[in-house]
């Protein structure tokens, strides 16, 4: 029975120092009084050859709202970001892969599509309400 018990002792401690070196995931803290805004992935085939989009799909992204102002979850590359009403552009902006958020001009108000591009290819896309 000692025999038993100094095992499972030793097994305890041999676990307890496994998960000291296992690196934890860093919890993204949220934003408080936001909404979690889903951006959908597309590509578009300028030359109309493909066909089809590229073989790995891009991934989605989240953005959060909070009135006009856009927060940005986590790293992000430059890209371009527009503000679409039907097919006119109400507003566009470059923003840094250092910027955390954007704010959009405050007399917009409506419905409206936000698309993030970091190429003339691929861009992320979603419906807002300002």
């Amino acid at each position: 029975m000692k025999k038993l018990f100094s095992i499972f002792l030793l097994l305890c401690a041999f676990a307890n120092s496994i998960s000291a070196q296992v690196p934890q995931i860093p919890v993204v803290p949220t934003i408080p009084n936001t909404i979690p805004i889903r951006m959908h992935f597309s590509y578009v085939d300028p030359t109309g050859t493909l066909g089809h989009g590229p073989r790995t799909p891009g991934s989605d992204y989240c953005i959060y709202q909070n009135g006009n102002t856009l927060y940005f979850d986590g790293s992000h590359p430059i890209f371009t970001l527009t503000l679409l009403s039907g097919d006119t552009v109400v507003f566009r902006t470059i923003v840094d892969a250092t910027d955390t958020s954007v704010q959009l001009p405050s007399e917009l108000s409506g419905d409206y599509e936000l698309q993030l591009a970091s190429s003339e290819d691929f861009y992320y896309y979603a419906d807002i309400t300002l």
